[in-house]
């Protein structure tokens, strides 16, 4: 339901601003869903130690890595044109990773390995696939974030002052960083980063839709 709802919601959000919807457009929107899609993943874990109330989400991590892996996966066929370079090598080196942890992810697997490995396995596995995503995505994107932020969108856009949706994804997963790196100072200090950079996060998102 949740890769559901994030794949819709940056559909009809593409939909708006491109003012029309295609394979394209749907490719898009796979792309930024399964980037918030890892974050949530590796954003669930400091929100239950920071809050109580959270901890029932802990349980959702691996239908939710499974979900983005699929997400990635078909943005990655919808893509592949059979040419490379680095950036799209950072895609496919981090889709392989996924891959890895998505068929480790099953019951038969993880009660036939060593728990502390099984665990370590898909805890770095997903760190290291998200920041090749991460750099991916900066790679291919931020000449077209910069030049939206100086010049605007493009006038053949129908909503050309909307940021571009993957800049909104690219925050998320900033966000999503900021909070795990800050787990490094103590639970308690990290939980005012966290709301700290929350607030901040909110407020440039704010200032990206209404400058």
């Amino acid at each position: 339901m949740l890769a559901l709802a994030v794949t819709g919601v940056f559909s009809l959000y593409l939909f708006l601003r491109r003012g029309y919807f295609d394979l394209f457009i749907l490719n898009k929107a796979l792309a930024s869903a399964s980037l918030v899609l890892l974050g949530v993943v590796l954003l669930i874990g400091p929100i239950s130690r920071f809050y109580n109330r959270f901890d029932k989400w802990l349980i959702y991590r691996r239908e939710i890595g499974i979900f983005a892996f699929l997400l990635a996966l078909a943005h990655g066929i919808i893509s592949y044109s059979g040419k490379t370079n680095q950036a799209l090598a950072l895609g496919i080196i981090s889709l392989i990773i996924l891959a890895f942890l998505f068929l480790t992810s099953y019951k038969f697997v993880e009660n036939r390995t060593n728990r502390r490995l099984w665990v370590e396995f898909q805890s770095w596995g997903i760190r290291i696939s998200s920041l090749l995503v991460f750099l991916h995505l900066i790679m291919l994107k931020y000449v077209g974030w910069a030049k939206w932020l100086t010049e605007g969108g493009a006038q053949n856009l129908a909503k050309p002052d909307f940021p571009p949706a993957s800049l909104l994804g690219g925050l998320f997963i900033g966000f999503v960083a900021i909070t795990r790196l800050a787990e490094i100072f103590g639970t308690k200090i990290a939980r005012k980063i966290f709301e700290i950079s929350f607030v901040i996060l909110i407020l440039i998102l704010f200032f990206l839709f209404v400058k």
